[in-house]
């Protein structure tokens, strides 16, 4: 979009990493910005790879960051390459099949469903998605077992609220019905996250 592209990689539907063209995107870049590398060891790490997608890899092997430090500013740029994408309006988008040659980071379901929860949070163009969800009355439930482990998810109080009344009695409507005014937007993206993720389910099942 816009000459700026953004990739994102998976890993049995998990999120495992993410790269950009955008300079703020850069890992290498925002590794020196932060005092992680030197300028002097990207250079050197970039030498030894043919695809921006193997600087983690290369800087590791050559022992120029350890996987901790390395990790943190990953998942910066994964959550920053995410959201950004779903704050676009336009561009093309396409699926190619692959390996990405990385050792050192594990995908994490519970990492990508706070990444892709925070990004649904400020993505354009939702309104149209809310309607219909609002169109519709069937109950919404948490799906058991859950594929994400909600006790270990970080939620706010308030999204902490809209999940315990996902109990199999209430439609989408009836919850935002005893919401404080104003959080109908928050208690829509959140559910439409959970719709998703997998994590909940109408009942009885759309088209049913």
């Amino acid at each position: 979009r816009g000459g700026v592209e953004k990739r994102i990689y998976f890993d049995r539907g998990m999120i495992l990493y993410a790269e950009s063209t955008a300079e703020d995107e850069d890992l290498g870049r925002r590794l020196v910005s932060e005092g992680k590398i030197s300028a002097g060891a990207l250079a050197e790490a970039r030498r030894n790879i043919s695809e921006p997608k193997d600087l983690a890899q290369a800087l590791i092997n050559r022992g120029l960051i350890g996987k901790e430090a390395l990790s943190h500013t990953v998942r910066f740029i994964v959550e920053r390459v995410v959201q950004t994408v779903f704050k676009w309006d336009g561009g093309t988008a396409r699926f190619n099949e692959g390996w990405l040659l990385q050792e050192i980071f594990e995908a994490d379901i519970l990492n990508t469903f706070e990444v892709i929860l925070k990004a649904i949070g400020g993505m354009v163009g939702f309104e149209p998605i809310k309607e219909a969800l609002r169109g519709l009355d069937n109950r919404l439930r948490t799906r058991l077992p859950t594929p994400v482990p909600l006790e270990r998810l970080a939620l706010s109080p308030a999204h902490g609220f809209i999940l315990s009344r996902v109990d199999g009695t209430n439609s989408l409507n009836e919850i935002l019905s005893i919401l404080p005014q104003g959080e109908e937007d928050l208690a829509c993206r959140f559910l439409y996250g959970l719709l998703v993720m997998g994590v909940v389910s109408h009942e009885p099942p759309i088209g049913e």
